[in-house]
């Protein structure tokens, strides 16, 4: 089982098993990441193109998803194979609910990934026009974020959204 995800430096050679996540595309920056995989019996690392923006897991789903400046990346937990990606024009931060729920932000906006795929991206409705929306820190089942109001810069918002019904609430 997947215990723990970590950014790291390029690993020396033979350091780790290592998998490379490459998407051939004429528009792929010269940026990699490399992500440490720490399970029950073994270490990995993933390598993946574009600067590291944030990664997560999810136990219920059985998938891990890496963002970088490049793509967002879907990876079967189990047999360590990519299972969808994207082009990544707009996520700025992710994070797992205590539920097993995926979360996508692009500073405007907050998605959930229904499935194990990211066509299955629905939008969470927002009280505010958000700008530079972020993830705080969870409280139990209540994620809180901030952000910015959109067109008012001075106005910072914080946001709860409760995990369990997916609605979010201003402060």
């Amino acid at each position: 089982m997947l215990l723990n995800i970590e950014q790291i430096s390029q690993p020396y050679s033979g350091e780790y098993e290592e998998i490379i996540f490459d998407i051939e595309s004429n528009w792929n920056s010269s940026d990699w990441s490399w992500i440490r995989f720490e399970e029950d019996t073994t270490i990995w690392c993933g390598e993946f193109r574009g600067k590291y923006i944030g990664a997560t897991f999810s136990v219920p789903k059985g998938i891990i998803v890496v963002v970088t400046t490049d793509y967002i990346y879907v990876i079967d937990i189990m047999s360590k194979e990519m299972i969808d990606s994207e082009r990544n024009f707009e996520c700025t931060d992710i994070t797992c609910t205590p539920l097993g729920d995926v979360l996508l932000s692009s500073g405007y906006g907050l998605e959930i990934l229904k499935e194990r795929t990211i066509s299955s991206c629905e939008a969470i409705v927002l009280p505010v026009n958000a700008d530079s929306l972020r993830f705080v820190k969870y409280r139990g089942n209540i994620l809180e974020m901030n952000c910015d109001e959109y067109c008012n810069w001075s106005n910072n918002i914080t946001l709860f959204l409760n995990c369990e019904t997916l609605c979010v609430m201003e402060s």
